[in-house]
């Protein structure tokens, strides 16, 4: 009830205030004055990868496009799969797929060694990939990289309920 009687003394305050304002020539001496005009240079528009990463920064995503899509014709020579389409191929069998890192996750094993949990996506779905760790040493850097990535391992189906 307070915000509604609130909600309707705004409205009304606003419904006297606008003729008032009309009626007295809301601005008086400064509607009479020129703006100036603000000129902003034509700077064009970003290179693609710019605009993508700052998508991915500000929206946790990416909305006009995904970076593997740049090199869709190459990828498609080389991988044996989109990522949506692995639940296609049969388990404990060969694949290549391209991606983007979306998440990495480092841990440690119970030999004291690094290894690694990465979510590579491409345009259509996303995996999760093990990294062990020889692998995973020899990755790092590239895993953090932020470019498109081709990952070559063994399929392991998960069945979860």
């Amino acid at each position: 009830m307070a915000f509604y009687g609130a909600f309707g003394t705004v409205l009304l305050l606003l419904a006297i205030t606008a003729p008032a304002a009309l009626a007295f020539g809301f601005g008086g001496a400064m509607a009479a004055q020129v703006r100036p005009q603000i000129r902003y240079p034509d700077v064009g528009e970003w290179p693609t990868a710019v605009k993508l990463s700052h998508e991915k920064d500000a929206l946790g995503f990416f909305i006009t496009g995904h970076p593997v899509a740049a090199f869709a014709d190459l990828i498609a020579g080389v991988t044996s799969a989109t990522i949506d389409r692995l639940g296609t191929r049969e388990n404990e069998s060969e694949v290549t797929v391209a991606g983007m890192v979306s998440a990495l996750r480092k841990v440690r094993t119970k030999r004291g060694n690094d290894m690694g949990f990465v979510t590579i996506e491409d345009e259509l779905g996303s995996v999760e990939c093990v990294f062990f760790s020889d692998p995973w040493a020899n990755a790092r850097a590239a895993l953090g990289a932020e470019v498109p990535l081709l990952i070559k391992g063994k399929l392991e189906k998960r069945h979860t309920e």
